[in-house]
């Protein structure tokens, strides 16, 4: 499979085009680096689904990065941001760049699901770039505030890309789901008046009395109602069904089981809502190993699995 290849509305691309290379180089230049941002945030999901245009830029570095050593002695960041025609300022674990056009954060993070950025080509420049995911789940942590593009592209991630926000939403706890959703139904007003202003590109938007009552009622049929997982050979496969009724499958090498399990957020599902979470993959990561026909390892509402003990004859029955 290819490179992502991503095309970025026409404010945050001049943006792109400006300053990208000047961040690189001044993270690659930090005294614990080299170091790389990735490309994440509303420019992202605009990019990737032209559903409306974004302005600025949201840029993500991990947490160990010293993102305050920028701007220290001997640092030219500043003063390069300033030659491109931007003002830098640091507040707590993130610059911002404020250009008269737009502005550029660049922010310590630590994304969630771990692990599913992935290398793409952003305006024709090799980037890391976050999974849609990642950013929804972003987007769900901060969703007290009820910015409109933040609802808006939640809306649309139940159009362009359900599996993503599955998994996002998966990624939270069932209670943190529905607080968000009430928080955003009861911001109806105020997310149709700041539409008007704020959603540039998106075109006529339907029914923008009920953007908060919509983005909730997607957030709840996000939600994974019923887990099947199963072997074959020595492939895993999982399939989720959601309360909207979308049915959503992953396949998975032996190899790659724990890895998929957290990008897409069953792991932690199951780490919330099933007994044994622990003893689910250990049985799928035996099962893979006898590589013998389908084996059936969980579904919803079953207990969780014996595990088989690695000494010869042993098997341990799951504490009940």
């Amino acid at each position: 499979m290819g490179r992502e290849e991503l095309t970025l509305s026409v404010t945050a691309g001049l943006l792109w085009e400006r300053v990208h290379q000047a961040i690189a180089d001044a993270l690659a230049h930090l005294h614990s680096g080299p170091h790389r941002f990735q490309l994440g945030g509303g420019t992202a999901l605009a990019a990737r689904w032209k559903h409306r245009d974004s302005f600025d830029l949201d840029l993500g570095v991990g947490r160990d990065v010293p993102l305050r050593d920028l701007g220290e002695p001997g640092s030219q960041f500043r003063q390069t941001m300033a030659d491109l025609g931007g003002t830098a300022t640091y507040h707590a674990r993130q610059w911002i760049v404020e250009f008269d056009a737009g502005e550029v954060d660049l922010v310590q993070l630590s994304p969630i699901p771990p692990g599913a950025e992935r290398e793409a080509l952003v305006n024709g420049h090799p980037a890391m770039v976050l999974d849609s995911a990642q950013i929804l789940h972003g987007k769900l942590e901060r969703a007290d505030d009820a910015l409109v593009r933040d609802v808006f592209d939640l809306i649309k991630a139940n159009e362009h890309d359900p599996r993503a926000l599955a998994a996002a939403v998966n990624c939270r706890s069932l209670y943190d789901t529905e607080v968000t959703a009430l928080t955003l139904e009861n911001a109806d007003a105020n997310l149709e008046r700041d539409a008007r202003t704020q959603l540039v590109g998106a075109g006529e938007i339907d029914d923008p009395a009920t953007l908060g009552t919509r983005a909730g009622a997607a957030l709840r049929g996000a939600v994974y109602r019923d887990v099947t997982i199963w072997a074959e050979g020595e492939q895993a496969i999982v399939e989720c069904r959601t309360y909207s009724g979308g049915i959503h499958r992953t396949a998975m090498a032996a190899g790659e089981i724990d890895r998929r399990l957290d990008e897409s957020g069953i792991g932690h599902h199951l780490r919330a809502s099933a007994f044994g979470a622990t003893r689910i993959r250990e049985a799928l990561h035996d099962a893979c190993r006898t590589g013998v026909g389908r084996q059936k390892v969980w579904e919803t509402g079953m207990a969780p699995p014996a595990v088989t003990d690695r000494r010869p004859g042993r098997t341990h029955e799951p504490d009940r």
